[in-house]
């Protein structure tokens, strides 16, 4: 089907909203189908790590559009915080540093270990 330039202008729009949840998406691909009085939306956003993709069926393109967006942003969020979890649990997973006063040298343990044998 045909989109008048008001139409694209607006999808456009909601699309731009997508990159507050990653800077560098790679591509968005739309399909508008018209089959009777419904108008199928689809939307394939490709973020770095994935893709996410949503569907949507209604009367009202305007409405079908927004409602396809919405579910997209929700993907893309949950995507992003999963993204920075994992980040965060990267730094976590070193060891803590270690007070060198406090720590043992190897042959203080074999020492006492000698000591205790005898």
């Amino acid at each position: 089907m045909t989109l008048s330039d008001d139409t694209k202008e607006f999808i456009e729009d909601r699309v731009e909203r997508f990159m507050r949840f990653f800077e560098r998406i790679e591509r968005v691909q739309i399909t508008t189908d018209m089959q009777h009085e419904d108008v199928e939306v689809e939307i394939v956003v490709h973020p770095p790590g994935g893709t996410v993709v949503a569907k949507e069926r209604g009367e009202d393109l305007h409405i079908v559009v927004d409602r396809t967006a919405e579910k997209i942003e929700r993907s893309l969020r949950r995507l992003n915080e999963k993204f920075h979890a994992h980040r965060s649990r990267k730094g976590a997973s070193e060891p803590p540093p270690v007070d060198e006063e406090d720590e043992e040298s190897y042959q203080d343990i074999v020492n006492a270990l000698l000591e205790e044998e005898t």
